[in-house]
């Protein structure tokens, strides 16, 4: 046989034989590379498995932390003389009322007013302001009968005596214009404890705790009343003061400091009724600071979402929901 031939067919082979080992290699890897994804689709499986199992882990312990703000139909009754919603009567409301309407009432027309429903143009039940003002009354009678309370030896009942604190809050209000003045800055700081004495706050402090569990309820109540009703007994200060104060909160660095000091549950709350009054006041149109709430909003709404132990968290939702689609341009970096 010719060399050459030899040579050629000694180089096909060696070719060939190369060729396999490669095939061989490649398979290998691709074997490997197969076991390699189905080992890591196989730890995801677990964990998406282990994550599932502490989510309803959590589920249950959040349950069971919420059904302790949870006011029991005995506690609202003791509280208040009669039923208050619960937290999905709370929200089914808030979807009925309509802020459309809400701007067109006139603040000096009768104790009830009436709301347009957002799901459709019915109108729903009238707010019951005479019931609403029962309510508040009934709850400082409750805190009356309060161990707790007797302690503070009140002479003229717990009415009366947050009367005569919601005056001081009227008489003494906070800076609205720091200027960046320390000694301003510091005052606005400390405003309350100057303004209230530090026993007033520890009372007020007190009476959060003890009553949290309708502590959520009873604010809406008061809220309810001075924006929708008519505060025959002027128990809260005007609504130039609150817009004040709620500019304060939000608006001041000696506000926001006093606003950070406080308990998760307390901020929040302070936070979303300070920015559906500097709504209230664009709907007046006597926002004379010129506040732009829509930072405000994203983040509250942010807040809200994060925060899990509202028992009317959902009410809180839907009620931000309505007022954002007032302010429909994007929110701007920074409030005006």
């Amino acid at each position: 046989m010719n060399k050459s031939v030899v040579a050629i067919i000694c180089i096909a082979f060696l070719l060939s034989g190369t060729g396999l080992a490669y095939l061989l290699v490649d398979k290998i890897k691709a074997r490997k590379s197969q076991e390699l994804l189905e080992n890591e689709y196989k730890k995801k499986d677990e964990k998406i498995q282990h994550l599932q199992e502490e989510t309803v882990v959590l589920k249950e312990k959040l349950k069971k932390k919420r059904a302790l703000l949870e006011p029991q139909q005995e506690k609202l009754s003791a509280v208040f003389g009669e039923k208050a919603p619960s937290s999905e009567d709370s929200l089914e409301s808030a979807e009925e009322d309509s802020l459309e309407s809400a701007e067109e009432v006139s603040l000096e027309s009768a104790e009830e007013v009436s709301l347009e429903s957002t799901k459709n143009e019915n109108i729903v039940p009238l707010i019951d302001c005479s019931g609403i003002n029962n309510k508040i009354i009934n709850f400082f009678s409750y805190l009356d009968t309060r161990e707790y309370i007797k302690e503070y030896q009140l002479k003229s009942g717990t009415y009366t005596h947050f009367k005569s604190i919601t005056s001081k809050l009227h008489e003494q209000k906070p800076i609205v214009v720091e200027k960046k003045f320390p000694g301003d800055i510091l005052k606005n700081a400390y405003h309350f404890y100057r303004a209230l004495s530090k026993r007033n706050i520890i009372l007020i402090k007190d009476i959060i705790e003890k009553e949290k569990n309708v502590i959520e309820q009873t604010i809406d109540y008061f809220y309810q009343q001075h924006i929708r009703c008519k505060d025959n007994e002027m128990f809260l200060p005007p609504f130039d003061d609150l817009y004040e104060y709620s500019h304060f909160f939000l608006n001041t660095l000696g506000g926001t400091a006093y606003l950070f000091r406080l308990e998760s549950r307390m901020r929040i709350l302070l936070f979303y009724y300070s920015t559906m009054i500097i709504h209230e006041a664009n709907v007046r149109e006597i926002n004379k600071y010129g506040i732009d709430i829509r930072p405000y909003i994203k983040v509250l709404e942010d807040e809200l979402n994060n925060y899990s132990m509202f028992y009317y968290s959902d009410k809180y939702l839907n009620e931000i929901e309505l007022v954002k689609k007032k302010y429909p341009l994007p929110y701007p970096v920074e409030s005006s």
